[in-house]
């Protein structure tokens, strides 16, 4: 028999069931695919390639627990709320929203040719041993549109981690260090695996289930601006575990209670009457 090939005029109907691979009865049929590995079907037709990942920035700490939250308000307004060690930093269109507070964006005067680089800042800066810094607009390409961790740091200077006795020892006429927008919670980076959320617009509510008083709300004032506040403060409010199921301070709020929280066995009578 000679080799047919059937055009293939679009990939719309998505993966389909194994059951139902036999069936070229159906229009459908002729409009999927057993796997898609790497594509995605559009309602038009076509399958175009899934979108990858991209590294934005490195996490405040290296060696502890991280956790990326989504937060979306709209589909112009998506955000990814990266929450640590008792911090919370933001991360939106593809890029980390820096702190633009009055202080914390420094005119840099001088960069040294030194393992480990020296930066120095035009007037003193509030910046500390371990944050992060976004750099750019210097005249060394090698430092410029990246997050560096800041090192030892002086009145007006700081060290970050990259061999420079390569650079050419200049003064610097232009460039900035911005510090990363941050803001302070009460979670331990082991807990942070464990939060229980929920959206709603503007705000994203928290809690950990079985740790009473951590039902918190989080509110986005701007990109750089978000506040973190207790949701409950009076102890009556929080819920008194009267079934025994270990949530203390989940507090009464549905969406944050365990499904089948009780052990309860459902048995069958040995004669059951009608009704």
């Amino acid at each position: 028999m000679g080799e047919a090939s059937p055009a293939i005029v679009g990939s719309n109907a998505g993966i389909l069931d194994p059951k139902v691979g036999g069936r070229i009865d159906i229009e459908r049929y002729r409009l999927g695919a057993l796997v898609f590995d790497n594509f995605m079907p559009e309602i038009e037709g076509p399958a175009t390639k899934r979108p990858g990942t991209k590294h934005i920035a490195p996490p405040k700490y290296d060696e502890r627990e991280s956790r990326l939250i989504p937060f979306e308000f709209s589909d112009e307004q998506a955000y990814l709320l990266e929450l640590g060690d008792l911090y919370m930093r933001v991360h939106r269109n593809q890029s980390t929203v820096l702190d633009s507070s009055a202080g914390k964006t420094k005119s840099i005067s001088n960069i040294t040719a030194t393992n480990p680089i020296v930066i120095q800042t035009l007037t003193a800066h509030t910046f500390t041993s371990g944050e992060h810094v976004y750099i750019d607009g210097t005249t060394i390409g090698e430092i410029n549109g990246s997050f560096w961790r800041v090192g030892t740091t002086g009145a007006n200077t700081f060290e970050i981690d990259i061999d420079g006795t390569s650079f050419t020892p200049q003064v610097i006429t232009a460039g900035t260090a911005q510090s990363v927008y941050e803001i302070s919670t009460t979670y331990l980076a082991s807990e942070v695996s464990k939060l229980k959320k929920a959206p709603s617009l503007d705000e994203l509510f928290l809690v950990l289930p079985g740790l009473a008083g951590s039902f918190r709300k989080i509110t986005r004032l701007a990109d750089d601006n978000f506040t973190i506040a207790d949701v409950w403060t009076a102890a009556g409010l929080e819920d008194d575990d009267s079934l025994g199921a270990g949530f203390v301070g989940m507090g009464t709020w549905p969406p944050f209670a365990p499904a089948n929280a009780t052990s309860t066995t459902i048995s069958w009578p040995t004669d059951s009457a009608p009704g």
